[in-house]
């Protein structure tokens, strides 16, 4: 059984084809390469599987939820980083925010960096950046988990 299967996948921006008929599939314990030219599309498959872009056609099959962490992690300027994590589980999600808050300190413990939970993004280092996006996309994928995997 595939742990990813993609089938004829097709995402659009405006009128515009950024991918088109792409297929593939990769079985447990497969490393599987998306390369290509920049701008080809490699990026727009991936968040079509992350759910983050939309497929206009096509099937992805994942029997668990995606999460990504971004090279570029783009944290919120103006937040701490505990709120860079709990931000997306309240306001999209829809969890109580001290819920959120909780799950939030507990991610940054888990990854090192709980003691820079106040920290704004400018005041981390680049690798505490990261471990905030981190802990921001298993922040997401965690909720999803309890929901049965389920991407709203």
């Amino acid at each position: 059984m595939s742990v990813l299967d993609v089938r004829s996948l097709e995402v659009r921006r405006g009128d515009r084809t950024i991918v088109s008929g792409v297929s593939f599939a990769a079985e447990r314990g497969e490393i599987v390469v998306l390369m290509g030219a920049s701008g080809a599309g490699k990026s727009t498959i991936l968040r079509a599987i992350a759910g983050l872009d939309p497929a206009v056609a096509g099937t992805i099959s994942i029997p668990r939820p995606v999460g990504m962490v971004f090279q570029f992690h783009h944290l919120f300027a103006n937040m701490s980083a505990q709120k860079n994590v709990w931000l997306a589980p309240v306001h999209v999600l829809k969890r109580p925010r001290p819920e959120a808050e909780h799950r939030a300190q507990e991610l940054l413990v888990s990854l090192g960096v709980g003691h820079r939970a106040s920290a704004m993004p400018h005041e981390l280092s680049g690798g505490e950046a990261q471990r905030v996006a981190i802990a921001r996309a298993l922040g997401v994928h965690r909720v999803l988990s309890i929901e049965g995997g389920r991407l709203h």
